[in-house]
């Protein structure tokens, strides 16, 4: 069940989603208890737009293993995909309570706060997330925008600034 696990990453990770579902399928067929197969199985499904069977199969894999921070996560950002903020927001919030130290988790619940028009909420998170990761110009950009719509235009300036530094290529800055 491992090779077709793996193999559902590689495909997964090269975009070849309904590949990836195939793999994650025959790895669960073999060993019906595999959360980390739910989960791959989840994430191609999201990749493929299938946010309704990618929170299914995260469901399952949490399921399997409540404490694996990674599957509330993934179900978050599903969640979020989906439209469903508040449900996002919780998923990110477990998460963040089983892994306290994970940027990531911080960074998407701030995203998720934005959906929601909660300024201070996301830059609560924007805030923590780049306290824990400072490296990453998507915090920065992020936490420059939010810090622009509360008319900070100063703090906004050195996020954005800061963030084009960090990937003068990406056009989005």
């Amino acid at each position: 069940e491992y090779i077709y696990y793996q193999s559902g990453v590689r495909k997964a990770q090269s975009g070849n989603n309904n590949g990836a579902i195939a793999d994650f399928n025959k790895a669960i067929e073999l060993r019906p208890g595999y959360a980390d197969a739910y989960s791959g199985r989840g994430n191609a499904k999201r990749g493929a737009g299938n946010f309704a069977g990618a929170i299914i199969d995260f469901n399952k894999a949490i399921e399997i293993n409540a404490s694996e921070p990674d599957y509330y996560f993934n179900r978050g950002m599903a969640k979020d995909d989906s439209k469903d903020f508040n449900g996002a927001i919780l998923d990110c919030s477990k998460a963040i309570e089983l892994s306290p130290k994970d940027a990531d988790f911080y960074f998407s619940r701030g995203i998720s706060y934005v959906s929601l028009q909660d300024p201070n909420s996301a830059l609560q998170d924007f805030n923590r997330a780049i306290s824990l990761k400072d490296s990453e110009p998507e915090y920065f950009y992020a936490r420059g925008v939010v810090l622009s719509d509360v008319g900070r235009s100063k703090e906004a300036l050195r996020d954005f600034s800061l963030a084009i530094f960090m990937d003068p290529s990406n056009d989005k800055y």
